[in-house]
């Protein structure tokens, strides 16, 4: 009888300190915020702007606190490689990257739902456009003038949010003829 006792109080506290770890576990996920010295935090109170809050450790009320990390320094967005038919019927595959800051973190999550979203599909649309007008040969050529015209027209649109996009590369892969026809 001892026996047992003893061997289900034992799973009783085994089950009470795992329980507690998980508890401490999602606490500090969910409701301790730390901002680090390059980036700022958007702080929402039941979906509303708050304040910005910088550099330290913050302590957010689960379901009715929010706060979104937004970096200052330079990163890096990756557009998804996707293929564009060029005017004279070539595949191409674009490989773009572009590298953003973030001068105004309050605008940038308040203005657009997601900025990083945005330059993607701007830059998607605009090297679309831009490989439909010519031949392969001229967007190869031209890569680097592209690629500036694109930083041009995404520096233009996301200024009023403050996103500065810093700089742009591009990589072109022909496809292989056989894939396409």
């Amino acid at each position: 009888m001892e026996l047992s006792a003893l061997t289900g109080f034992v799973f009783l506290l085994v089950i009470t300190s795992i329980t507690a770890i998980l508890v401490v576990w999602f606490i500090h996920r969910k409701w301790i915020f730390t901002v680090h010295d390059h980036e700022q935090g958007i702080f929402f109170r039941l979906g509303r702007f708050v304040s910005i809050c910088g550099p330290g450790t913050y302590v957010v009320l689960p379901f009715i606190d929010n706060m979104i990390l937004v970096p200052l320094e330079t990163t890096r967005v990756d557009v998804p490689s996707f293929e564009v038919k060029t005017w004279d019927g070539q595949a191409l595959t674009l490989f773009t990257s572009l590298f953003v800051r973030v001068t105004d973190p309050k605008s940038a999550v308040l203005e657009i739902s997601d900025y990083q979203e945005t330059l993607r599909s701007f830059s998607r649309t605009f090297l679309e456009r831009e490989a439909s007008s010519g031949t392969g040969g001229q967007l190869r050529a031209g890569l680097r003038h592209t690629a500036q015209a694109l930083r041009d027209k995404l520096t233009e649109k996301m200024a009023e949010i403050g996103v500065v996009v810093e700089d742009v590369e591009i990589a072109v892969r022909e496809q292989p003829s056989h894939i396409h026809s």
